[in-house]
Formats: structure tokens, sequence, C-alpha cells
């Protein structure tokens, strides 16, 4: 409903405005304010709209439409993949994600192609490259994620661990967004579906591989089941900790104007709006934490105990191997 009053009336009413615009830089053939003027800048109107839906759709289909880098019958299917991932252009390599999200998630169509990619005895034609590639790029994530918290992550060496309740005040008593933790956000929200995709190929081919692994690579090759583990983890563990940090972030416009607006917006009096400024929570931050959560899910409902031992031998990536293996606990005690 909501998709057709915005059709029916935002556009229209925001495409008048350039259509008027354009009416006036040329030779007038109607006087202004006749019935004949106002059909011939609705008209253009129209002209506008037409253009921009037909625009929107096209952009539509080109940036959410998964493009099949191979076809299931395809004698190498993994070989278009690797290229793919090398290509220096992001574009490309957003669509070789896609693609292979769906394959191991076990789309239609599909289930040779995911066979393939644990079909090669040493992994280079399939599970490491791919794996790989993900794992640096969940990495690269969680590296930047807990540089903008300083106070709320230790690293796994230093043995400060997590602090989920630490949160360093300044003299006043209050806290303002840091530069890093606007990169971090920034970060977040520019990558958010590249690192949708990539926890969703390394959380499929690892739940896959239990069948499909005829070889065990990701027992024997690097990167094993630990490190999938381990980077699925401290994903989950960093944006806990940055969604809590962040949402205890007072939200203070700088301007006058948006000062104003937070106000008419807080539906609440303006002694009381002033007082208790308005909390940041980040729509983004929260669907990534979700679909970070299902990940982990499916490897846990797929490995189930012996996971615990896995943790308890490898190195966290962030934090201490207690607050790891007490976070997979929490997701060993919901499995299905």
């Amino acid at each position: 409903m909501s998709a057709v009053v915005k059709s029916s009336l935002l556009l229209p009413s925001t495409a008048l405005l350039p259509a008027l615009l354009i009416t006036t830089l040329l030779t007038p053939t109607h006087p202004w304010g006749s019935i004949k003027a106002v059909l011939a800048a609705w008209r253009a109107a129209v002209l506008c709209v037409y253009c921009w839906s037909a625009g929107a759709h096209v952009l539509e289909v080109v940036f959410t439409e998964r493009v099949a880098m191979a076809n299931d019958d395809d004698p190498q299917p993994t070989a278009t993949l690797i290229s793919a991932m090398k290509h220096t252009d992001p574009i490309v390599q957003d669509w070789c994600l896609m693609d292979l999200a769906a394959v191991a998630e076990g789309a239609a169509g599909c289930r040779n192609r995911r066979a393939a990619l644990f079909a090669d005895e040493t992994g280079a034609s399939g599970w490491t490259p791919l794996a790989t590639y993900c794992l640096v790029e969940l990495t690269q994530f969680v590296q930047v994620m807990s540089s903008a918290l300083p106070s709320v992550l230790g690293t796994a060496s230093s043995g400060n661990g997590m602090k989920w309740n630490s949160l360093q005040l300044t003299t006043t008593g209050a806290r303002s967004a840091s530069r890093q933790q606007d990169l971090a956000m920034w970060h977040l929200q520019a990558r958010y579906t590249r690192l949708c995709w990539a926890m969703r190929v390394i959380s499929g081919l690892t739940a896959a591989a239990m069948k499909q692994d005829t070889y065990g690579l990701l027992q024997l090759s690097s990167p094993n089941l630990s490190d999938v583990l381990a980077v699925q983890l401290a994903v989950v563990m960093v944006l806990q900790a940055f969604l809590k940090h962040t949402s205890s972030i007072p939200s203070k416009p700088r301007n006058r104007l948006g000062r104003l607006i937070q106000r008419i917006t807080l539906r609440s009096s303006s002694s009381s709006s002033s007082a208790a400024p308005q909390q940041h929570v980040d729509t983004a931050t929260c669907a990534l934490l979700d679909t970070a959560k299902t990940c982990t899910y499916r490897i846990t409902n797929t490995y189930g105990e012996v996971l615990s031992s896995v943790v308890a031998k490898s190195r966290p990536l962030i934090g201490t191997s207690t607050e790891s293996q007490t976070l997979l606990a929490s997701f060993l005690a919901h499995r299905e």
C-alpha cells in the first residue's frame, strides 16, 4: 500500500517542480494560469515520472537480480567464480558474492555447482580461494569495528577481552561519537550487502561440507572449521558491542533546523525533549547482527556440541576464549 501511495503521490509531486522549471526555460506557448498551461506542465511531469520510474526499475534489476556465473552442467563451474573474485571492479565482485551465496545455500539448479566446490582434493579450485576471500572480508570488518571501540573491546593477546558494560565517559559525563566510530558506521553501511553475502557464503559452505566435503577440506586445509567459527563469532561479538556502544550516544543535530525537526518528531514537550536527546540506533547494524546470528545458527545446528572443543582449542579473533565459549554456548542452547 505504501508503494502505491509513493508512486501515485510522491513521484508526480516531486517531478512537477523540475517540469515547471523546464517549461519556464522554454518559449511559452500558453499563458500562465490557463488550463492549457497547467495541462502542459502536468504532461511534462508525467514524462519525468515515467523516466524516473523506468530508470529505477532498470537499476533495481541490475543491482538486485542474481547473475549466474556458470550453469549447473558446466564442466568447470568454479573457474568463473574465482576469476570474478579477482576482478578489480567491485560490482563484478558483488555479483560473484551474490551468486556464490545462492550456490552455497543450495538454490534451485545449483546442486552440481556446490558439489564442485569440494570436488578438488587440494581445495585450490573451490573451497580455499572462495572461503579465504569471504573470511578476509569479514576479518577486515571486525578490525575496523573493534578499532572504533577502544574502551569496550580488548585484543585476545592483551587478555582484556570483551567488556560489555564498560563505557568510557568524558569528564562532563557525556560521550560523543569519535572519528573512528563514524568511519566504522560508514564502513558498515557501505559494505552491508557484501558482508551479508560473505556470511551467507561461508556459513552455507560450512554447513554443506558436512555431507559434501568428501576430502575433509574443512578439517585438513586452511581455512578450516576453527577459522570459520572464530570469524563468525567475532562478527557477532563486535556487532553486539558496537550496537550497545553507539545506542548510548545521544543524537543531537548540530544546526538549528535539525534540532527543531528532532523536537517535533520526538512527540513530547520541548522541555523533556531538550533534556533527553534522542538515542541513536542504526538499523543497518541491527539487520547485520540478525544476519550474523542466523548464519551462526546455521553452523551450530549442523555440527552441534563438537564445536565447543573447536572453540576451546582455537584463538579468538577478539575478546577471550572464555567469552567465545560463552557466546557459542548461547547458540548451542537454542539448537534446533
